[in-house]
C-alpha cells in the first residue's frame, strides 16, 4: 500500500484510525500470514495436558528463555513465533527492558514472513491459476496478502528486511497480480451490468423478453452472475422466485452471549426466530452456530484464551477432568457462567430446548491460545449428550490470537488433527471452520468441514460503491464500479474455493444493513435467495443471520418489544449521518472522496420513512422518547427529496417507458405527494417525473 493511499484514507477515516493502528499492529507483531501448522511444540493427549504451558509462562526469564530457543526451519515453526510475540506483549515495560534478546524474535518473524512469501509464490497451484485465468488465484489476491505483507515489511528494520532478502521482489510481483485482477475484475461487472439492464427493462408479461433475458444471463459466467443483482426479477417473471434452491440447506443463526444485547432471548424467542426463517425457507434444517465459549484473558493466563460460559465443576477434590481450576487457567482455560441478569438460561436450557423442537446446533469457541483439542473435548463432555448438537465450530480469527482478526491460518495438518480428534469422540459429529479469507483455512484437507464465512463491512451487494472491506483487502481507496469488493462475488468465490464442502454464509452484519435493508421485503428471505443462487447448485448451503442484528424491524420483529422496535429503528436512522464509518450518508451528504449516491442509497432513505410510518403509536412514542432522535428525524427528512430526485432520475428516458414502469412511476408520486412543502420545493426532478406520468398514462 502507498503512502499516498494511507494518507487519503486518513483524512477520509480519522475517527477510525484507532481500528487502523490496531490492524497495522497485529500484523507487525505476530505476522498472521502462514499456512501450515506448528511442530515446535506437541500437545500430549487429553487428559494429560498441553505441554506448552507447563513450559512457557510471561515471565521475563521464560520469556528470554523462550526466545533463545527459538528456531525457525519451515512455517511449521509459527505457532512458537506468535507465542513468544505474545508472552512478550503481556510483560510491563519494566520487565520487557530486561528482555535483552528480542532481536531473535524479531529475526524470526522476519523468516517466517519471507517463507510466508516464497511458499505462495512459488505454489504451483497458485501459479497454474494464474496462467490459466482461474478463480484461485484472483481469489489469493483478494485476500490481502500482498498488501498486508507490504504494510509489514515496510515496517522492519533494516536487519529484518536483510532477512527478508529478494523475497521482497516477489512481493512487489504478487501485488502487482492483485493490481491486474483487480482491472479484469472491472471489465467483468462491465458485461454483468449489461444484462443486469436487459433484465430490468424486459417486461414480465412477455415471454418472449423473459426467455431473452434468462439467455442472456445463462450465458454469464458464475463470477458474471454474482454482480447481477436483480436476477429475482427474472426469476419472478418466471414464478420461481419463491421456491428456494435445491442447495439451500440449513437456516438459523449465529449467537454469542455479546451479541443479542439486553434482554437476552429466552429459548420461546430463539422458537420464534426459527420459525420466522422456516416460512422464509421451508424444508431447511433449523442450524444455529451456537457460541458456547469466548474469547478471555486477564489474571491467571498466561497468554489468553478461552472462557467456557459454565461454572467451574469441580469435585470433591476441587478438579474437572484431572485438573483445578488453577491447574486450567495456566492452559488459558477459564469456567464461568453468563451473568444471568441480562436474561441469559444456561446453555444446558438453551440446548434442551432444542432437542424437543428439533433445532440443531454446532457449539463454537472463541480459542485465543488455548489448546483446540482440549476445548473439543471438554465442550462435549459437558454438552455432548444432547441430541441437538452436531458438531463443533472454530473460528478461526481467534485461533493462536487475542484481539481482532488476529487469529493465524489453519493448514492442512492441523485441520486433519483437529478433524480427527472430533470424531475420535463421536464419528457423526463435524467440524465448522470459520474465517472470511480463504487463505487462513486448509488448503486442500476437506473431509465433511463445513466451510463458513463471515466476512463484513461491504459498502455494496455488487461492487457498485467502495466502503471499509475494500481498504483492508485491496490496501487502497476504490471508486467502485466493478473495482470494489461487492458480498456476492466474494462469498461465491469462497463458495467455489472450497467445492464441493457444504458452506454457510455468516451474514446480516450491521455495517452491511446500509445496502441490504432496501432489498425486497423481507430483506432476510431475499438475501438468502441471493446467496443460494450465487452458490453452485450441487453444492449445499445455508445461513446463519448474526445476532448482532436480530433486534432490528426489518430482520426479526416477532421477537421485539415496543423498545426495542424503536431502539432497532433509531441505529438504522444513525447509517445516515456523515460520520464515521456511515459510508451509506458520506455518499447522501457527498462528502469529498466518496462515491456519489446510488439508487440503493435513495431506497434505503425510502425504506427508514415506510419503517417510520408502520410503526405503532407505543413504538412511535418509544422512539421519541430516544436522546437525539429528533435530529435523525429532521435528517431523514432532509435527505428525502434528493432520494426522490435519484430515483426518478433512474427511470428510463420517457420515450423508452412502457407499460411496466407504470407502477414504480405512480409509487414515484405517492412519495412526492407525501412531502412537506419545503421538501417539495427541494425536487428538482419533478418535470422529468410529469413526463414519465404522461408517457405512462397512454397504457
Amino acid at each position: 500500500m502507498t503512502e499516498k493511499a494511507l494518507i487519503l484514507y486518513i483524512k477520509k477515516q480519522t475517527t477510525i484510525m484507532a481500528e487502523i493502528s490496531r490492524y497495522l499492529s497485529i500484523i507487525l507483531s505476530i505476522f498472521l500470514l502462514f499456512e501450515s501448522p506448528s511442530s515446535a511444540f506437541t500437545y500430549a493427549e487429553f487428559p494429560e495436558g498441553n505441554a506448552l504451558y507447563g513450559a512457557a509462562n510471561s515471565s521475563v526469564e521464560a520469556v528470554i528463555n523462550n526466545l533463545r530457543d527459538i528456531k525457525v526451519m519451515t512455517l511449521k515453526d509459527r505457532e512458537s513465533v506468535v507465542l513468544a510475540r505474545r508472552l512478550y506483549t503481556v510483560l510491563s515495560d519494566a520487565d520487557k527492558q530486561a528482555v535483552t534478546n528480542l532481536t531473535k524474535l524479531q529475526a524470526a518473524e522476519a523468516k517466517i514472513l519471507k517463507l510466508w512469501i516464497d511458499q505462495i509464490y512459488e505454489n504451483e497451484h497458485f501459479h497454474k491459476d494464474i496462467i490459466l485465468g482461474k478463480e484461485g488465484a484472483s481469489w489469493y489476491m483478494r485476500d490481502g496478502h500482498a498488501m498486508v505483507s507490504i504494510i509489514g515489511y515496510d515496517h522492519m528494520t533494516d536487519a529484518q528486511k536483510a532477512i527478508v532478502g529478494d523475497s521482497y521482489e516477489r512481493l512487489v510481483a504478487l501485488d502487482k497480480m492483485r493490481a491486474d485482477f483487480a482491472a479484469a475484475r472491472k471489465k467483468e461487472y462491465a458485461i454483468a451490468k449489461v444484462v443486469e439492464n436487459r433484465i430490468y427493462r424486459m417486461d414480465p408479461d412477455i415471454q418472449g423478453e423473459v426467455a431473452s433475458a434468462r439467455t442472456a444471463y445463462n450465458a454469464l459466467t458464475p463470477e458474471q452472475k454474482s454482480f447481477v443483482k436483480n436476477y429475482e426479477i427474472l426469476k419472478k417473471a418466471e414464478r420461481k422466485n419463491e421456491i428456494p434452491p435445491s442447495n439451500f440447506v440449513y437456516s438459523g443463526t449465529r449467537s454469542s452471549s455479546y451479541g443479542v444485547g439486553n434482554p437476552w432471548f429466552a429459548p420461546e424467542e430463539w422458537g420464534k426466530i426459527n420459525n420466522r426463517l422456516q416460512t422464509y425457507f421451508p424444508g431447511t434444517q433449523p442450524t444455529y452456530i451456537w457460541i458456547a465459549a469466548r474469547l478471555s484473558s486477564g489474571s491467571g493466563m498466561p497468554a489468553g484464551g478461552c472462557q467456557f460460559e459454565f461454572d467451574f465443576p469441580g469435585d470433591a477434590q476441587g478438579k474437572y477432568l484431572g485438573k483445578t481450576e488453577s491447574q486450567w487457567l495456566q492452559e488459558n482455560i477459564r469456567f464461568a457462567a453468563v451473568n444471568p441478569v441480562n436474561g441469559h438460561a444456561s446453555h444446558e436450557e438453551y440446548l434442551t430446548y432444542f432437542d424437543q423442537n428439533n433445532i440443531y446446533v454446532y457449539l463454537q469457541v472463541e480459542s485465543g491460545f488455548a489448546d483446540m483439542k482440549t476445548l473439543m473435548t471438554i465442550m462435549m463432555d459437558r454438552y455432548g449428550h444432547h441430541k441437538c448438537v452436531l458438531g463443533f465450530a472454530i473460528d478461526v480469527e481467534w485461533y493462536w490470537g487475542v484481539t481482532e482478526d488476529s487469529g493465524i491460518p489453519v493448514g492442512d495438518d492441523l485441520a486433519k488433527e483437529w478433524d480427527e480428534h472430533l470424531k475420535r469422540i463421536n464419528p457423526a459429529y463435524r467440524l465448522v471452520l470459520k474465517e472470511f479469507r480463504t487463505a487462513w483455512l486448509p488448503p486442500t484437507y476437506r473431509s465433511d468441514i463445513i466451510f463458513c464465512i463471515d466476512s463484513q463491512s461491504f459498502a455494496s451487494i455488487d461492487g457498485e460503491v467502495s466502503g471499509m472491506h475494500d481498504f483492508t483487502i485491496f490496501g487502497d481507496y476504490l471508486h467502485g464500479d466493478g473495482e470494489a469488493s461487492g458480498k456476492m462475488p466474494y462469498y461465491r468465490q469462497f463458495a467455489e474455493y472450497f467445492y464441493p464442502n457444504d458452506i454457510i454464509y455468516q451474514v446480516g452484519y450491521r455495517p452491511d444493513l446500509m445496502w441490504y435493508a432496501p432489498l425486497d421485503e423481507p430483506v432476510i428471505k431475499s438475501f438468502g435467495m441471493k446467496l443460494a443462487e450465487i452458490t453452485p447448485l450441487d453444492q449445499k448451503m445455508g445461513i446463519a443471520w448474526v445476532d448482532f442484528s436480530l433486534k432490528f424491524p426489518n430482520t426479526f420483529p416477532d421477537v421485539l418489544s415496543d423498545v426495542q422496535m424503536a431502539s432497532g429503528t433509531n441505529l438504522l436512522l444513525g447509517f445516515l449521518q456523515n460520520t464515521g464509518n456511515n459510508w451509506l450518508g458520506r455518499r447522501l451528504h457527498h462528502a469529498e472522496g466518496y462515491n456519489p449516491p446510488t439508487l440503493t442509497d435513495a431506497l434505503y432513505v425510502a425504506r427508514m420513512r415506510q419503517i417510520i410510518n408502520n410503526l405503532t403509536s407505543n413504538q412511535r412514542e418509544e422512539l421519541l422518547k430516544i436522546n437525539g432522535i429528533q435530529a435523525r428525524l429532521d435528517l431523514l427528512a432532509t435527505l428525502e427529496p434528493e432520494a426522490l430526485d435519484i430515483r426518478i432520475a433512474n427511470l428510463p428516458p420517457a420515450n423508452e417507458l412502457r407499460k411496466k414502469d407504470a407502477a414504480e412511476v405512480d409509487a414515484l408520486r405517492k412519495i412526492y405527494h407525501g412531502l412537506t412543502d419545503a421538501q417539495k420545493a427541494a425536487v428538482t426532478k419533478i418535470k422529468q417525473l410529469i413526463a414519465a406520468e404522461t408517457m405512462v398514462s397512454r397504457f
